[in-house]
């Protein structure tokens, strides 16, 4: 049975440190990034936050633990930014869209 690295436990410490009544202290975790469903949760999960149907949600109801098994984490953030950003960039992204997805490519 696997029960994880070293590195493993110090993360899950270090996240969970927070302070009594903190609500990281009592937070459910995961190691994947990304799309995240669990129980009465469905939120994208970051490296330091979590974005649900209504925008980023604080405080988490979910944290992110890093595995060690990975750099990703390192390499992906999600910025707050004013709505008229947020939808020129969606536009953006919207138009390139079918340029990047092409079959054969």
């Amino acid at each position: 049975m696997d029960r994880g690295s070293d590195n493993n436990v110090q993360g899950l410490l270090r996240v969970l440190s927070g302070a009594p009544g903190d609500p990281a202290a009592s937070c459910p975790g995961s190691n994947m990034l990304g799309d995240l469903r669990r129980g009465e949760h469905h939120v994208r999960l970051g490296p330091n936050c979590a974005i649900g149907k209504d925008g980023f949600m604080e405080p988490s109801p979910v944290r992110y633990v890093p595995s060690g098994a990975s750099s990703f984490d390192k390499r992906i953030a999600y910025v707050k930014v004013d709505e008229d950003t947020f939808l020129e960039v969606a536009a953006t992204f919207l138009r390139c869209l079918p340029q990047v997805n092409r079959p054969g490519r």
